[in-house]
């Protein structure tokens, strides 16, 4: 649990009703961290209010540094990018699907009454696997429930590599309806995995303003690479 628990964070938010919220991001090395897109933006595309990722016990707030055009993804994936952390190895990667009936596990932050460690496994097996790139059949499903402040979570094999992303729920046809959860197969992410979407405030490069003749848009606040 220890070793996760370092590279596994919580994120919080504010939803439109002003509610708070919760998920869950994870750590691939090098300073990437992934999680769910609804984590990190509604459904018109603009970021979250008070977002805030909580890392090695110190909360960062993120803001995003990608032009609105790519920000409206289809694909359930946001990336994130923390310096302070980028040489660390994080979890492993893996990119392969895994076979119907394997075990597997989502790690995350799921709200659970009367529980002291935050950090909670979800170990189960895979039921289905994508089958096309329509909306409910892109997703590896799993016997267990995926919502709840899970999203974002790492979905791991038993050797410790992560195959997907947790996303959400699915209610099959049974009675009465079971509730199976989804994750984006972690080859779906690799292409966000080098194109970093957020960065904490104080990692965003002042220079952006440089990009535009006047203002940038609404909503876009470009940066180069926080390390660069």
């Amino acid at each position: 649990m220890d070793k996760y628990s370092t590279e596994v964070f919580l994120l919080t938010c504010t939803l439109e009703d002003s509610s708070p919220a919760r998920g869950t991001a994870f750590h691939v090395g090098g300073g990437t961290i992934i999680t769910a897109r609804h984590n990190i933006y509604d459904r018109h595309g603009s970021v979250r209010p008070n977002l805030r990722l909580q890392v090695d016990g110190s909360e960062k707030e993120l803001v995003p540094i990608r032009p609105e055009d790519q920000i409206r993804q289809t694909i359930d994936v946001a990336t994130l990018y923390l310096k302070d952390i980028a040489d660390r190895r994080g979890i492993p990667t893996q990119l392969r699907l895994p076979q119907v009936g394997e075990e597997v596990a989502a790690i995350g932050y799921p709200r659970l009454p009367q529980r002291n460690s935050p950090i909670v496994f979800h170990v189960g097996t895979v039921e289905a696997l994508p089958t096309n790139d329509k909306q409910n059949e892109r997703f590896i499903q799993v016997s267990f429930q995926g919502g709840g402040g899970l999203s974002g979570g790492c979905l791991i094999d038993k050797s410790g590599h992560v195959l997907g992303i947790m996303s959400g729920n699915i209610c099959m046809g049974d009675h009465p309806p079971r509730p199976y959860g989804q994750a984006v197969p972690i080859e779906y992410a690799d292409s966000f995995m080098h194109g970093e979407s957020l960065v904490p405030t104080e990692e965003v490069d002042p220079s952006y303003h440089e990009v535009f003749d006047g203002e940038p848009p609404a909503g876009y606040i470009e940066s180069n690479r926080a390390d660069s």
